[in-house]
């Protein structure tokens, strides 16, 4: 069964009331979602049907890639009473599969903390406190604390739905200067947000200095590593990880890889500094004390045309926004990096970002620490 944005209720949402559906997510390009299709439909077979497979085709429906938050294919997701109770992203044996099935498929009670459960089983903390709320305020109704606790709890999301559970309290009472507060808070909030606002931005940098497209002779590579820093933390958020605050240490560390990568032209987490050899060596050069680090490294090409007489060249360079969005989709779309970046233990961040003109390309590292 082929899920589309067309059918998803019906062939996804309302039959995972019935029986519980598995879902890969691919794309016609990716080698991995081939190999691991047949191995679900043997398991499929082998368990009598007591679950629905489908497919879903992130390239041809992107929509659902973006609903269900796939950074990566192929990835697997068990929907249960139209909650995704549990996923997995890669290939893996049918052993394991079954084992990943058998282990949140158990036959238990539902009770309304069960799709709480399921979301502190995903990391999703910050779905997890709002089912909380909820729960509350529907054994409590008239207290207005509640709500407005949960009008806090959605503030960081949806202006808009913080604005649904204000509008729950009834006038009058002690609680309206709170209620005012939090109005005041979303009206900053969208004030900041609005790209006509001329004192903010998304990366509290001048909007037309981050759409502009990069002159290598004037190359900002401080503005570069603020988009990926800021991008990156807006996954995280995404995620309900907590944002990576820059260090310096980590900054000197990811500052001295990627150029140790520009000098020596290659994309590698080694140097052949003895000192230097590995990330941690690198972090604990320069006076680092984390208990746990990381790290994630790229380069991308700027496109090259030269000029019929061949002595001159053009380097065609993206926006610093477009720029710093291909950086960070790579990183996303790869899997381990992606796992760097998303780990919720990891509470700090160096970010470093350098041109090659040997071969036209920006380098960047990034090192994380916990």
């Amino acid at each position: 069964m082929e899920i589309t944005a067309n059918n998803l209720h019906k062939a996804l949402i309302k039959k995972s009331y019935k029986t519980p559906v598995v879902v890969q997510f691919h794309a016609p390009w990716c080698g991995p979602c081939r190999m691991l299709k047949p191995v679900l439909e043997k398991v499929h077979k082998q368990s009598k049907k007591k679950w629905t497979l489908a497919f879903a085709d992130v390239k041809a429906e992107p929509l659902l890639g973006k609903k269900f938050n796939i950074f990566t294919i192929p990835e697997v997701k068990l929907v249960k009473d139209g909650e995704v109770i549990a996923s997995f992203s890669g290939f893996k044996s049918d052993f394991i599969i079954k084992n990943w099935l058998a282990s949140n498929l158990k036959k238990t009670k539902d009770t309304p903390l069960s799709p709480i459960i399921s979301q502190l089983k995903n990391n999703e903390i910050e779905q997890a406190k709002s089912s909380i709320l909820a729960l509350a305020i529907q054994e409590n109704p008239t207290s207005d604390y509640l709500k407005l606790l949960m009008a806090l709890q959605q503030l960081e999301s949806s202006n808009a739905n913080a604005m649904q559970w204000l509008q729950k309290i009834g006038k009058g009472g002690d609680t309206n200067a709170l209620i005012k507060s939090i109005r005041d808070l979303i009206d900053i909030d969208q004030e900041d947000k609005n790209p006509t606002t001329p004192t903010s931005s998304p990366y509290t940098i001048e909007p037309e200095k981050a759409t502009a497209k990069i002159h290598i002779a004037t190359f900002d590579f401080a503005l570069l590593s603020n988009l990926v820093h800021t991008g990156i933390n807006e996954i995280r958020r995404r995620k309900g990880a907590a944002a990576l605050s820059p260090d310096t240490i980590l900054t000197q560390a990811a500052v001295d890889q990627n150029n140790y990568q520009i000098r020596t032209d290659q994309l590698t987490h080694y140097q052949d500094n003895p000192l230097k050899k590995t990330v941690r060596e690198r972090v604990d050069s320069f006076g680092g004390q984390f208990r746990m680090v990381g790290e994630n490294v790229q380069f991308k090409g700027f496109p090259v045309r030269t000029w019929s007489t061949g002595n001159e060249r053009e380097i065609i360079t993206p926006t610093y926004v477009d720029a710093a969005t291909d950086l960070i989709k790579n990183w996303v779309n790869s899997p381990g990096h992606y796992k760097n970046l998303i780990n919720a233990k990891y509470r700090f961040v160096g970010t470093a970002v350098g041109w090659n003109p040997e071969n036209s390309a920006v380098f960047s590292t990034q090192v994380f620490g916990a």
